[in-house]
């Protein structure tokens, strides 16, 4: 059975893979941008998911998730599942398992049947699911 670590990360590259579309079905880079500081969640998200990938700028995991927070905040399912993965694996922001299922909860509630598949798992493993224990704070 694998552990903790080895399902996070197969967790995260679903999801990140989900988004795999993403350079094609997206707008360039520098006018996302300009729509994410002017506070566009979804295009704070777009922001966010193109330095994870690195399209029209290098990859940069805490840039990331500076543009993931705030759109996930405004509850764009998407940021929601995306910063999810990003706490079940600890990249750019402290492993936080706990946080993890609450985000995937949140974007499940606001209809992203990504998140519901997901949410299947949670719990499924020893590892997995709530507990304080293995949760740093966000």
């Amino acid at each position: 059975m694998p552990n903790i670590t080895q399902l996070a990360s197969i967790l995260f590259l679903v999801v990140t893979s989900v988004n795999g579309a993403f350079a094609s079905a997206n707008p360039p880079f520098e006018p996302t941008l300009s729509a994410a500081r002017a506070g566009d969640p979804r295009a704070q998200y777009l922001t966010g998911m193109a330095y994870v990938f690195g399209q029209g700028t290098p990859p940069d995991i805490p840039q990331a998730v500076r543009w993931l927070q705030p759109s996930a905040a405004a509850g764009v399912p998407q940021a929601l599942v995306a910063l999810a993965g990003l706490y079940d694996v600890g990249c750019g922001v402290p492993l936080a398992l706990d946080h993890a299922v609450v985000l995937r909860q949140q974007a499940a509630r606001a209809g992203s049947s990504i998140a519901r598949r997901l949410r299947r798992l949670d719990g499924r493993y020893p590892d997995c699911g709530t507990s304080s224990r293995r949760t740093e704070k966000p």
